[in-house]
């Protein structure tokens, strides 16, 4: 099957290569015909063994008891290339197997759980978020097991990770599961495939060997033929030995396999055409695996008429682009990401030598004023809902951390985030330290590991970023950063601004540029760390709306004098 520019074979061998110079064998869970050994032998100089039923018993009989089997399963496959290397840097006890295991996802990213009471009202909702609090295996891709643990229960069998895996679990037999960072798509299904597909057709280099690039995201093998006739329209990849014959229409994304053919006014339509397939003329493809219209097997049409109700779209996870609705967000350009992220590394690296005095001062003073650490680390949720230690000096008492919850009651704003007023276990060097935000000067450490950005949303934990799930998306598309427009532009630090939180955040991400991140930083120095709230109409003429209880007041002016009733602006909020 192909895989972009190659086929799922040739990419997993690439993978194992990397990590064992053991020549793998390949079983196969059905008939091996003739025709299809060949097939698999033309494409690797690796074994081919028949059935694995027939045949995995000897081949295990054959091992060393204290032999590691790498075993990969190419029906759950990674979205993107996973590096094996996880598995095997660590064999310093060979009886534990080691399975990467792929997470399920949500088509939303979360899923919400109603609680009703005995009248049947409902009295909370509780929302569950993929890979933090959902968690649940969708398959597993690839495991490390000894050899000696697959002997266990009589019969060994190696048809399916996933059972292997509950197999030791059963009998009681050490394991340990690393969650892959991609998801896993099922390649016994079409959607799938197409899936696949179209994630290696976005990360397709400029230049590619043995291709021809004719256009914007084609790509022809060399030895491939194309009519002139024929529209194609990327991103498309027809391999090695294709045809598509005159005033065929190949629509992407979309990938015509080895030696098949699109025949004369046909049409392929984001799908997938098998190698060897031959599409008749006239015949359309569209949303489908395409086989061989004219001598396909009855599994094959089964398979492909699952397909032709398939819709062809990505599965939207952990890529480049922002989460947000593309019509509200604007795109990130290269140029960008890289000067802004030159500028990040530039800043904190000078930054941390100009305060290193300063810190080592303050160090004393913390460790001289109260007991614990110098430098308190936070787990905080960074760009795509991945967790760093986000750092600060001290401020508070060692146990600050256990008490907030007998105190939760009495927080004053109105949102997820937690704040009181005269908090007791705020130390009296820690008080100066928060006044003027010198506490925040160690996330330059932060910004310099790439975790953190000098301007972006406010650096939360997940605890608090699970309130609204748009916005969680949306903050979560960018890294956070240090200082950002709702720490400079918030005018009810008093009153709780959670709707502000989340309008500036938003809003940042919709329209962030290198220009504002200029003006965001220079302000937050000007206003001394957000102490005298900026109009955002200073930064950003085009919004004039702060978000300052537009509802209620009816329209008129916020007390910084900006127009309250841009409706587009309070739109986002909602």
């Amino acid at each position: 099957m192909p895989a972009g520019a190659e086929s799922v074979l040739a990419r997993l061998c690439r993978e194992i290569s990397a990590v064992t110079f053991q020549r793998p064998t390949i079983f196969s869970a059905f008939g091996l015909d003739p025709a299809y050994r060949e097939a698999l032998l033309g494409q690797t100089p690796y074994a081919v063994e028949w059935p694995v039923s027939q045949r995995f018993s000897q081949w295990l009989a054959e091992r060393e008891p204290s032999d590691m089997l790498l075993v990969v399963d190419p029906r759950c496959c990674p979205i993107e290339r996973v590096d094996l290397q996880r598995l095997v840097e660590d064999l310093a006890d060979v009886r534990v197997a080691q399975f990467l295991v792929g997470m399920d996802g949500s088509a939303s990213g979360t899923e919400e759980l109603a609680l009703f009471d005995d009248h049947g009202n409902i009295r909370r909702v509780q929302r569950y978020y993929d890979n933090v609090t959902r968690m649940q295996p969708r398959g597993v891709f690839a495991g490390l097991v000894p050899a000696s643990s697959l002997r266990v229960g009589g019969q060994p069998t190696i048809e399916s990770l996933m059972r292997i895996r509950a197999s030791l679990a059963s009998a009681g037999l050490p394991q340990h599961d690393i969650t892959l960072e991609t998801a896993l798509v099922d390649l016994h299904q079409p959607r799938g495939v197409l899936d696949l597909n179209e994630h290696a057709l976005r990360r397709m280099p400029s230049v590619l060997d043995g291709y021809n690039k004719l256009g914007d995201g084609v790509y022809v093998a060399d030895t491939a033929e194309v009519d002139v006739s024929a529209v194609v329209l990327g991103p498309v990849v027809i391999h090695a030995g294709a045809q598509v014959e005159r005033e065929a229409l190949l629509i992407g994304p979309a990938v015509v396999g080895a030696g098949a053919v699109v025949g004369n006014q046909a049409q392929v339509v984001q799908s997938v055409v098998v190698p060897q397939a031959v599409l008749a003329p006239l015949r359309s493809a569209r949303h489908q695996i395409a086989f061989s219209q004219q001598n396909s097997s009855s599994d094959e049409s089964e398979y492909a008429s699952l397909a032709e109700a398939t819709a062809f779209s990505a599965i939207g996870l952990h890529d480049e682009r922002s989460q947000l609705d593309p019509a509200h967000s604007r795109p990130r350009s290269r140029a960008y990401r890289w000067l802004k992220r030159i500028t990040d590394v530039t800043v904190a690296a000078v930054g941390l030598l100009v305060t290193l005095p300063l810190t080592l001062v303050l160090a004393v003073l913390i460790k001289a004023t109260s007991r614990g650490p110098v430098f308190f680390a936070h787990s905080r949720e960074g760009r795509g809902g991945k967790p760093f230690n986000c750092y600060k000096f001290r401020t508070m008492a060692q146990d600050a951390h256990e008490r907030q919850r007998e105190l939760y009651q009495q927080s004053g704003v109105d949102g997820p985030q937690f704040k009181i007023p005269n908090d007791p276990r705020v130390t009296p060097i820690g008080r100066i330290l928060r006044d003027w935000c010198i506490d925040e000067i160690p996330q330059l450490w932060n910004v310099l590991l790439g975790e953190m950005s000098l301007v972006g949303p406010r650096p939360s934990p997940f605890r608090e970023n699970q309130i609204c799930i748009p916005w969680r998306n949306a903050r979560l598309s960018v890294r956070p950063g240090i200082t950002g427009l709702w720490q400079i532009c918030r005018s009810e630090r008093s009153l709780g601004d959670f709707h502000q939180w989340i309008h500036f955040d938003i809003l940042y991400v919709r329209t962030a540029s290198y220009w504002l991140d200029l003006q965001i930083i220079i302000w937050t120095f000007l206003s001394l760390g957000g102490r005298r709230p900026v109009p955002v109409s200073r930064l950003l003429p085009q919004h004039k709306l702060t978000i300052w209880d537009a509802g209620q007041r009816g329209g008129g002016e916020s007390p910084d004098g900006d127009d309250l009733t841009d409706k587009n602006s309070l739109g986002s909020v909602a």
